[in-house]
């Protein structure tokens, strides 16, 4: 059963492939290879597997394959790209560059996609690799990327009007004329997509059935100015979103490499029911010179620039080998009542990131020590008490420290003055830290305070923050420039766990959304050398951070309930707006 994913998806491909056409170019042309260029087939079969097809012509739900494959642990090489800001322009310099050499495949996926600078350098890149010969494929997700026009994607479709012809293994050209492909994820403009189930991945392939030549990145960061640390005028922007990735090569070149079965996964989203591909008819001239625009200014900056020079000679060093498992939330873009079926629906996908978190965390007998590193890490609370699948993240935490003396936890998120979004951190703040910590009288009597009066329990609640056991950090200080100091905290996005020499990295927030509607992506290591590299990431953010319910985190929101600025208007609204969300229902799409 090791393999059972690779056969499941190969067939797949070949079932839906027989309307693909098999000269995608005119054999007359002067410019077009012979059909014996390409003499082994390969690329004639990877060319028809990465092929559009609407649902209606497939033989089978490609999600439920998914769901339900045996994907298998794997040797890889990992390295880790950390908040830093010198981590974040590497990031994106690793990106571009990757992008420039690939030789056969891009595969890129992400929830935010924006037609910025950064966003539209990303494009220039891949107009070049498909007039070079390289086949590129896009998803973006039509809520977190929503456009009215999408405009600069459709320069992108146009430059496969200029397309190379692939390659084999070999070198030599095929008969296969590159394609730019473009699906816009769950389409609003579908009528009967479920338009509340969002793809959150971020994913980045290039030539993934190349072992050799591969790449695959993921982690936090979205395509956006906001996630690598420059300004649009190529200056440091210390206020950047603090997050995490990693890069992935293969150890093996087998047909199970870590990056083949990636592309696999990429496949069975890539032809989701609810996606819309992209059309475009026009040569869009604008736009593929704004792109191209775009990635020379880029690339003219100085901060960028010293990274992008040096890419070569970074990727020859930092990698950890590891063993690795790809795991996803594919299943909750299919199913029902997914706060009511939480158990049952957790129990269908045996590739499910939350489920596999808790067999490394509360149902590991060998765990001691779980680190998290999430900006809106919940306490997750599902059903009523009385419930067969009722649920209680509390009540999991103190089994499991309960049966091992030595066994902590310590959990990094966002304060009131790093979040973006403070309906989440309401929830964090109101409810999910002061269930961890606090006996029942205590918290209902923190729920029910203002903002201006909370500091009377400061006393109280310290003797609970300082639990040895269980500790609750926030980012952010009082020196920060909100509270009129000189220091930029940035905004924390990163989403890591860490349990002693296993852990996983990837795009899942650990909050509702996270488990219950949308699509995520990430891997589960082992390997002592990437949490050794992640721990450092977590000890660095810890630094600057405050310990929950500390008199220093008191001190913070005091001196900021006394100003007048946005943090402060939300900050001083937590509690309703925590009570709104609870009595709604809407704290389950948080």
């Amino acid at each position: 059963m090791k393999h059972l994913f690779i056969f499941i998806l190969l067939g797949l491909c070949s079932a839906c492939s027989a309307t693909v056409s098999e000269s995608p170019c005119d054999d007359t042309a002067l410019d077009c290879p012979t059909v014996e260029a390409d003499k082994s087939g390969n690329i004639n079969q990877l060319y028809k597997e990465r092929t559009w097809q609407r649902m209606s012509k497939l033989e089978r739900k490609v999600i439920q394959n998914g769901i339900d494959a045996d994907i298998p642990i794997q040797a890889a090489q990992i390295k880790v790209f950390g908040p830093s800001e010198d981590d974040a322009v590497r990031s994106l310099a690793t990106k571009i560059w990757i992008i420039e050499n690939a030789q056969h495949t891009i595969d890129a996926t992400y929830y935010i996609f924006k037609d910025d600078l950064v966003g539209y350098a990303m494009l220039g890149a891949m107009c070049n690799a498909v007039k070079r010969g390289v086949d590129v494929r896009l998803m973006v997700d039509s809520v977190g990327s929503f456009n009215r026009t999408h405009k600069e994607l459709k320069g992108l479709i146009a430059c496969s009007a200029e397309a190379g012809f692939m390659q084999d293994e070999q070198g030599n050209l095929t008969n296969k004329r590159a394609r730019v492909q473009v699906v816009i994820i769950n389409s609003l403009s579908k009528l009967f997509v479920r338009k509340n189930r969002r793809s959150h991945d971020k994913l980045l392939i290039v030539d993934g059935q190349f072992p050799n030549l591969s790449w695959v990145m993921t982690g936090g960061r979205n395509i956006s100015l906001d996630y690598y640390g420059l300004n649009e005028d190529g200056t440091a922007n210390s206020n950047t979103f603090k997050d995490l990735e990693v890069l992935l090569k293969s150890s093996s070149n087998e047909v199970t490499s870590v990056s083949h079965l990636a592309e696999k996964y990429y496949n069975l989203l890539f032809l989701h029911d609810g996606n819309k591909q992209l059309q475009q008819w026009l040569p869009r001239d604008s736009q593929k010179l704004k792109a191209q625009d775009s990635l020379l200014q880029l690339k003219a900056m100085n901060l960028f620039n010293q990274q992008y020079t040096d890419i070569e000679n970074q990727l020859e060093q930092g990698f950890f080998a590891a063993e690795v498992k790809l795991a996803h939330e594919l299943n909750n873009l299919l199913a029902n009542g997914v706060v009511y079926r939480r158990q049952e629906i957790l129990n269908q996908n045996p590739n499910s990131i939350v489920s596999m978190l808790e067999e490394i965390t509360i149902e590991n007998p060998g765990a001691k020590h779980i680190k998290v590193i999430s900006p809106y890490a919940f306490l997750a609370e599902f059903n009523s008490s009385s419930s067969e699948e009722y649920f209680d993240g509390r009540l999991a935490i103190d089994k499991w420290l309960s049966e091992d003396p030595e066994r902590t936890i310590e959990v990094i998120s966002n304060s009131v003055l790093t979040s973006d979004n403070f309906f989440a951190q309401s929830i964090i703040d109101i409810d999910s830290v002061p269930r961890a910590l606090l006996p029942p009288e205590m918290i209902e009597d923190w729920q029910g305070r203002e903002l201006s009066d909370e500091f009377e329990l400061a006393d109280v609640i310290q003797k609970y923050s300082i639990n040895p056991r269980v500790r609750f950090y926030q980012l952010g200080k009082i020196d920060s420039a909100t509270l009129g100091g000189d220091k930029h905290y940035g905004k924390l996005h990163a989403k890591a766990v860490i349990v002693d020499n296993v852990g996983f990295v990837g795009t899942s927030n650990l909050d509702y959304r996270s488990r219950l509607f949308n699509n995520e992506v990430g891997y589960f290591y082992q390997s002592e050398e990437v949490s050794t590299a992640l721990l450092d990431t977590f000890n660095q953010l810890k630094a600057d951070s405050y310990l929950w319910g500390s008199q220093e985190w008191f001190d913070m929101r005091k001196l900021l309930s006394t100003l007048d600025t946005t943090k402060t208007s939300t900050a001083k609204k937590q509690r309703k707006t925590y009570h709104r969300l609870n009595w709604t229902g809407l704290k389950w799409q948080m």
